[in-house]
C-alpha cells in the first residue's frame, strides 16, 4: 500500500512537471506563431500583388488602362486668405478633378456621382498645410492604374509650395551643333534632345509639367539660319518665353547663337 501511494505521488509530482514543460513551450512557440502568422501575411499580400500586377500589365497590353499610377487629375493653385471657406475651395478642386478622371474612366458618360476617392486623413494633412494663407499647388494624383470603365479611382493629394521655375527669356537649357554635320535628321534629333533637357531642367526644378510647349515659328527658322551660318559650331538654345511658376505651362522658343556668345543670336 505504501509502495502504491509513493508511486501515486511520484506520478503526481511528473504530471505537474510535464504541465509546466507543456505551458513553457506552448510560450515559447508564441513569438514563432507570431512570425509564421505575419509571415503568411506577408506572403498573401505578395500574391495579391503579383496578381494585380499581372492583370495591370495585361490591360496595358489591351490599351484598358485610361489612368496611370501616379498620373496628375489636376494640379490646382491655392491662397487663401479667410481660411472660413476652405472645405468649399477644397471640395471645387476635388470636383474638377473628379470631372477630369470621368473624362478618362467613362468618357460620354455624365459625372453625376464622386468617382475619385480621397482618404480623410489626407484631406484633413491637406487642410492643415494650406491654411497659412501662403500660395500652394495642390495636385491630385492617382493612386494606382486605372481601367476603362472602372467605378472608383483612388487618389491622393500632393501639396507643394508654389515657387517660380522659369524666368521670361531664361535660357533653360542648350546643345552645341556642328553645322557642318547638318542634315534635317540631324537638326530634329537635336532638337529632341534640347526639349527633353528642358523638360529635365524644370521638373528638376519643381515644375508639374508633363510636356513643353515650343513655339513653331522657332523651328521652322532654324533651318535658314543653319544653312547660311559661317560659324562650324553654334549653341542651340530652349528659350522661356514667359514667367512660369510650379503648376503653370512651360513656353520655350528655340533660338541660335554663337558659341560662348549666348547673347548674340544669328
Amino acid at each position: 500500500m505504501l509502495l502504491v501511494d509513493r508511486q501515486l505521488r511520484d506520478g503526481l509530482f511528473r504530471l505537474n512537471d510535464i504541465q509546466a514543460e507543456l505551458k513553457q513551450s506552448r510560450l515559447a512557440l508564441l513569438p514563432l506563431k507570431k512570425q509564421r502568422e505575419l509571415l503568411e501575411q506577408r506572403i498573401k499580400k505578395g500574391e495579391n500583388d503579383l496578381v494585380k500586377l499581372e492583370k495591370d500589365l495585361i490591360a496595358l497590353r489591351q490599351g484598358e488602362v485610361v489612368i496611370t499610377s501616379g498620373q496628375s487629375l489636376g494640379a490646382f493653385i491655392i491662397q487663401l486668405d479667410d481660411t472660413t471657406n476652405i472645405k468649399k475651395e477644397i471640395e471645387n478642386i476635388f470636383r474638377t478633378a473628379n470631372l477630369n478622371a470621368f473624362s478618362r474612366v467613362m468618357p460620354g458618360a455624365p459625372a453625376d456621382r464622386r468617382l475619385i476617392l480621397i482618404r480623410k486623413d489626407h484631406v484633413e494633412k491637406m487642410q492643415s498645410i494650406i491654411s497659412d494663407r501662403r500660395k500652394w499647388v495642390i495636385n491630385i494624383r492617382s493612386a494606382g492604374n486605372v481601367l476603362l470603365g472602372e467605378k472608383y479611382v483612388y487618389a491622393f493629394p500632393e501639396v507643394l509650395l508654389n515657387k517660380n521655375i522659369v524666368a521670361k527669356d531664361e535660357v533653360i537649357a542648350s546643345n552645341t551643333l556642328n553645322s557642318k554635320e547638318f542634315t534635317n535628321d540631324y537638326l530634329n534629333n537635336q532638337i529632341k534632345l534640347l526639349l527633353a533637357s528642358t523638360l529635365a531642367e524644370v521638373k528638376r526644378r519643381g515644375s508639374l509639367v508633363s510636356e513643353i510647349k515650343v513655339d513653331t515659328n522657332s523651328i521652322n527658322s532654324l533651318s535658314k539660319k543653319l544653312r547660311r551660318t559661317k560659324f562650324s559650331q553654334i549653341n542651340l538654345q530652349a528659350i522661356s518665353g514667359r514667367k512660369s511658376d510650379t503648376a503653370e505651362k512651360i513656353s520655350v522658343f528655340l533660338r541660335l547663337t554663337k558659341l560662348n556668345s549666348e547673347n548674340r543670336s544669328l
